[in-house]
């Protein structure tokens, strides 16, 4: 049969790439909606699973494989293509769909999760084993070949940002499988029957997928699930976007009424809520619809508006609107809002503003569409009023956030929002009090330390708190509060029946006046933070949960579990309860184990059948070990650092994604274009070296020093930033494949298969580097990664 030409082989790398970097990221948005944001890395992890385990199967069986890829090589990328909806709609089957909350209520939530595991790995191994016959079979060609399959990644990583926009996640799969099943198609001989019939077969088969795509389901425990419970509960609209999806669901029975007084005599009226990706955003409030937020009056969250009138109030993720709604009632004259979901807001300010009064619309707002910690970061006004988001919520969430990166809540953040008051301003914090003790006492050690950091002592001077029976309100102040505002704070308290839990001439008698504590070591613990640094380094050791502050390094507030303490939880809660005290941290290591385990059966142990001899075969296996590792490791890094940079967090990873995979691709081609550099490798890898270092040392000074400027000038810095990098990391893999296949060619399943392995494991690991230790640890990580590179080049003598 002929052969293939190059360029049809490029087209169909071209197509094939955008076609499984999109399907990566829509699996993100699926996991994302019907379960928890933090299985993102576990789709990663498959990803790259499904390439680790094509390299092996392609050299399980390269002769027939080689052989017959002109035949194959179609059938396969079409296959891949169809796969990709097809195995959406079988993990929303009962028999498979799992559910995170359910996971360690016996064992069959494990096995659902090894078969999601299995069929989203399905896709990736088509598509990848195709790829991996293209560059075995040309290996004499692979830069240009690897420089398609780059530049195919980057374009997918942004157009699927396209497609987000247009098309609702259970649609996507079919769309971008369409990719995968052109680059089949690009290699079918069109003059034959066979290619119209197979044209017109897959047309049909993703027709039918994006007609009639599954519903999907998120989990019973998601606060949207729980909602179209309710009463005469309906989605009432829906928007898609990068962001996730929004809902608008009414109900007369959607009441919140957080941090209520008891001597409100009212009816807190029914109404609306809005959700993202299943997650409550709020509910929806209008003064016009039975003067519903009159209510707001008697909440804890009204202290700082008893205590003082304030003109000029920033609220930060303003979500459902709710204190732009407060803060309008109070008189403010001057109100921004900052809120990173652009499609939250547009849905309340083009669709629906008048389920929220149009408080998005007034005259007296302004909206600023970024992350909280990145608009601090560019903004120096001074504000008499800064509002975060509350923290935790109603019920707890078993720790599933424990993972989430919470930038506004670390102590740089605090540090940073008290240089942003005015004289007399404050910053007002709602936390949801949680038994065993953690998110209060987290929140209450960071502004004890962000005081702190700002020279002050006597702590308790400068804040004040106060609750009702679950719910509190802490207020911060730059400088002392004064005799006659806590004057104001003790009238408030006894008129609303709400109990003191600091102030700065407070007396114990004063707490659990009106709502008793389940239990009142809680306030022995809030003393000590207070007491002294000693004092509270000394919390920091011996409380059992983690109640250190979060940091910019490490901006993971909602991760408390300790693990040299799990023993002890597990005596104090029971084996049955510690789950669901810190599900998410707990979900990180039991993926790991999950995925090094599958990972092992389905990439390694199927290569020792092939052997395991050849050349330095030790240097080999280091070699493309620490480049999967170190490659990884540095995209994890970048899409966190450029997270705050950008002000949002699709922006970033699209952005990194794109630059890394497209500077690394020219960079491929660099090694087929000038054959010079296969004789440079350590040359290569200490320029790699040396840039990374640099980064290291200076990139956070130079994104918080140009922060403030317009997004082009942001994507031109950051192109100037990670291009030279990249451009070097997308070298030391195709060279290595070249000359691997020259000087030991019995090792390049080896090579393939432990690179593969490595990129598996980097993705999870990285997480529990950053969790652990930190970020700046997966970077030097990195670093030492692409040093042992160069040590198994110089030590091995893998003449690379």
């Amino acid at each position: 049969m002929k052969e293939l030409s190059l360029k049809r082989l490029q087209l169909a790398l071209l197509f094939n790439s955008i076609s499984i970097i999109s399907y990566q990221i829509v699996l993100i948005q699926i996991l994302s909606f019907v379960q928890w944001y933090h299985f993102a890395y576990m789709i990663i992890s498959i990803a790259m699973l499904g390439f680790g385990t094509a390299g092996t199967v392609l050299f399980l069986f390269k002769d027939k494989l080689l052989k017959n890829s002109s035949k194959i090589l179609p059938v396969i990328l079409i296959l891949s293509g169809l796969t990709m909806p097809i195995v959406v709609y079988l993990s929303q089957t009962s028999s498979i769909r799992f559910d995170t909350m359910l996971y360690f209520i016996g064992n069959y939530q494990i096995v659902k999760l090894l078969l999601t595991y299995v069929l989203f790995t399905i896709p990736f191994l088509l598509g990848a084993l195709a790829i991996g016959i293209i560059f075995t079979k040309h290996v004499n060609s692979i830069g240009k070949l690897y420089f398609s399959n780059m530049i195919g990644s980057g374009f997918g990583g942004l157009l699927v940002l396209v497609l987000t926009w247009i098309f609702f996640p259970e649609k996507l799969p079919s769309v971008v499988g369409l990719f995968a099943v052109i680059s089949g198609l690009v290699l079918f001989n069109r003059i034959k029957k066979e290619f119209y019939f197979i044209s017109l077969f897959s047309s049909i088969i993703l027709a039918i997928c994006f007609l009639y795509s599954p519903e999907l389901q998120p989990s019973e425990f998601k606060n949207r699930s729980k909602t179209l419970l309710l009463q005469d509960s309906k989605i009432i609209d829906r928007q898609t976007s990068p962001h996730g999806v929004i809902e608008i669901i009414s109900s007369p029975m959607i009441r919140s009424a957080d941090g209520l007084s008891l001597k409100f005599q009212g009816e807190v009226k029914g109404g609306y809520a809005i959700f993202s990706n299943g997650d409550l955003s709020g509910t929806l409030l209008s003064k016009n619809q039975n003067d519903s937020s009159n209510f707001l009056n008697y909440t804890t969250a009204q202290l700082p508006f008893v205590i003082k009138n304030r003109d000029k109030v920033l609220i930060l993720n303003s979500g459902s609107g709710i204190e732009i709604l407060r803060s309008l009632n109070a008189g403010a004259k001057s109100i921004v809002a900052v809120e990173p979901n652009t499609s939250l807001v547009d849905i309340l300010t083009t669709k629906h503003p008048e389920l929220n009064d149009s408080v998005y619309l007034s005259k007296r707002v302004s909206i600023h569409k970024t992350t909280a910690r990145s608009f601090l970061l560019a903004n120096d006004e001074k504000y008499d009023l800064i509002i975060l988001p509350a923290v935790d919520a109603f019920g707890g969430t078993s720790g599933l956030y424990s993972l989430r990166e919470q930038f506004h809540l670390t102590q740089e953040a605090m540090t940073d929002m008290l240089s942003q008051l005015s004289l007399d301003g404050a910053m007002m914090l709602n936390v949801w009090l949680d038994y065993p003790p953690r998110n209060s006492l987290k929140i209450l050690a960071t502004i004890a330390e962000a005081v702190e950091n700002r020279g002050l002592t006597k702590l308790q001077n400068y804040v004040a708190a106060i609750k009702n029976w679950n719910y509190m309100t802490i207020i911060i102040k730059p400088n002392p509060i004064t005799t006659e505002e806590e004057a104001l704070v003790n009238d408030f308290c006894k008129s609303m029946l709400f109990d003191i839990v600091l102030s700065p001439t407070l007396i114990s008698e004063e707490r659990d006046r009106y709502n008793k504590l389940f239990d009142d070591q809680f306030y022995l613990l809030v003393d000590k933070i207070f007491s002294s640094k000693n004092d509270r380094e000394s919390l920091f050791n011996e409380y059992v949960f983690n109640i250190s502050p979060a940091a910019d390094n490490k901006p993971f507030f909602s991760q408390f579990l300790k693990l040299e303490n799990f023993n002890l939880l597990k005596k104090e809660f029971g084996d049955e309860n510690i789950p669901f005290l810190e599900l998410g941290y707990v979900l990180l290591y039991v993926t790991l184990i999950q995925i090094l385990f599958v990972a092992i059966g389905l990439i390694i142990l199927p290569l020792f059948k092939y052997g395991f001899s050849g050349k330095n075969k030790f240097g080999v296996l280091l070699y493309f070990g620490g480049i999967g590792f170190a490659y990884m490791f540095i995209e994890i890094i970048f899409i966190q650092m450029y997270t705050l940079y950008f002000g949002n967090p699709i922006s970033s990873a699209s952005t990194v994604i794109c630059l890394m995979l497209v500077c690394s691709g020219i960079g491929s081609y660099a090694t087929h274009k000038f054959k010079l550099v296969h004789n440079k490798s350590k040359l290569i890898l200490a320029i790699i070296l040396f840039l990374l270092l640099i980064q290291a040392l200076f990139l956070r000074d130079i994104l918080f020093a140009t922060i403030h400027y317009s997004l082009s000038f942001k994507i031109m810095i950051a192109f100037i930033l990670i291009a030279p990098s990249a451009f070097f990391m997308g070298m030391p893999f195709p060279i290595g494949i070249q000359k691997t296949s020259e000087q030991s060619p019995s090792l390049i399943p080896w090579a393939w298969g432990i690179n593969g392995f490595a990129s598996v494991i980097a993705t999870v690991f990285a997480t529990v580097i950053a969790v652990e230790i930190g970020f700046a640890s997966v970077f030097w990580s990195a670093v030492l990664f692409y040093s042992l590179v160069i040590i198994s080049i110089k030590t091995f003598e893998v003449k690379f």
